[in-house]
């Protein structure tokens, strides 16, 4: 490629500088997505801890209940016996 007026010397030094800017750039993207694949893999753990205490909470819940029901029931069955 020819260009008037400037020197073949100036060219390749822009040419250069370009092929810089590219090989950076290209590194840069390399590590931004290093940073994300960590970023997903930690939303994962983050995701399947919650879902973990989620599962928790609500066995945590169902016991509650069978032990409301039960006391309940228990009452229940006692206030009949009482009453007789």
């Amino acid at each position: 490629m020819k260009f008037r007026g400037i020197e073949p010397w100036l060219i390749q030094c822009c040419y250069l500088c370009y092929e810089q800017m590219i090989h950076d750039s290209e590194a840069e993207v390399e590590l931004i997505r290093l940073k994300v694949d960590k970023a997903r893999e930690k939303l994962a753990q983050l995701k399947l801890a919650l879902r973990e205490k989620r599962g928790q909470a609500k066995g945590c819940i169902a016991f509650l209940v069978f032990v409301f029901h039960t006391i309940i029931f228990n009452t229940v069955i006692v206030m009949q016996y009482v009453k007789k």
